[in-house]
């Protein structure tokens, strides 16, 4: 049955440790950027608890007493993370993993189309300046969503620049 025989979990199973899931982090570029009061007016609307800083060297405390303090960590811009020096980084990553919280992290606009082009540091391949259409949030996804999921919105969505 793959399990071992003293009762216990095998030792590749490991179950993740907790975190607030109802509070998000956000990391902004200045308190005044237009995405980023965008992106806090948008958990205010659905009433999702925050806290947002502006990027710095220095990561803030991310735990508090063996818990994880937010579900989602959210980037105004994709870059700082994928640009934080290898010690933040790896710190990032490693409560990410422990605590099951996403990222989420917007990408700058630019005129530039890119095609399959790899994140560096990151398994990701992106595309960019594409339309979006035929649209579906997946219902079984544990992800945090502020649609229903399920519903399929057919066709173009209005909108020139959903991943620019």
């Amino acid at each position: 049955n793959g399990w071992p025989t003293s009762g216990t979990r095998s030792p590749l199973y490991r179950r993740p440790k907790t975190s607030n899931r109802s509070k998000s982090f956000g990391i902004v570029e200045t308190t005044y950027s237009r995405l980023g009061r965008d992106i806090t007016e948008l958990l205010v609307y659905n009433r999702i608890k925050y806290k947002v800083e502006v990027a710095s060297k220095s990561l803030p405390v991310l735990t508090n007493l063996d818990k994880g303090k937010y579900g989602v960590i959210v980037f105004e811009n994709l870059h700082k993370y994928l640009q934080m020096d290898k010690w933040n980084r790896e710190l990032m990553d490693k409560y990410c993993r422990e605590y099951s919280v996403g990222i989420i992290g917007f990408l700058l606009g630019t005129e530039e189309r890119l095609i399959g082009s790899q994140l560096r540091g990151l398994p990701l391949f992106i595309h960019t300046n594409l339309r979006l259409k035929d649209a579906t949030l997946n219902p079984g996804s544990p992800i945090l969503r502020l649609t229903r999921a399920g519903e399929t919105a057919w066709g173009a969505l209005p909108g020139e620049d959903w991943n620019k």
